[in-house]
């Protein structure tokens, strides 16, 4: 499945909530890691927002969490970040969280 053109289907401005503004971040970074730093600038409580995407009724996404110190970030010390790796995701999980 190409997310891509999955995420490119969707408005960004009719995302209805945070839950769904996290999973478009994260899947938009196409498998890179996004800091929950970067995801609070614009989401208020992106890490519970997170954990929500693990949730079967919110697409059950399999969400990878990392340090910086476990990612050799030196320069982001106690940061955490987190993936999406997109060969985990199926149009399913994309349906169910935005209710495509």
């Amino acid at each position: 499945m190409n997310i891509k053109s999955e995420l490119q289907s969707i408005n960004r401005r009719t995302l209805t909530n945070n839950t769904q503004k996290v999973a478009f971040r994260l899947l938009g970074a196409n498998g890179a890691w996004v800091s929950r730093k970067d995801l609070e600038r614009t989401i208020t409580s992106a890490a519970a927002r997170v954990r929500d995407l693990r949730k079967v009724q919110f697409g059950g996404f399999a969400v990878e969490c990392a340090s910086a110190s476990a990612l050799n970030r030196k320069g982001d010390k106690g940061a955490f970040f987190y993936k999406i790796t997109p060969s985990s995701v199926r149009k399913t999980q994309i349906n169910t969280i935005f209710r495509v």
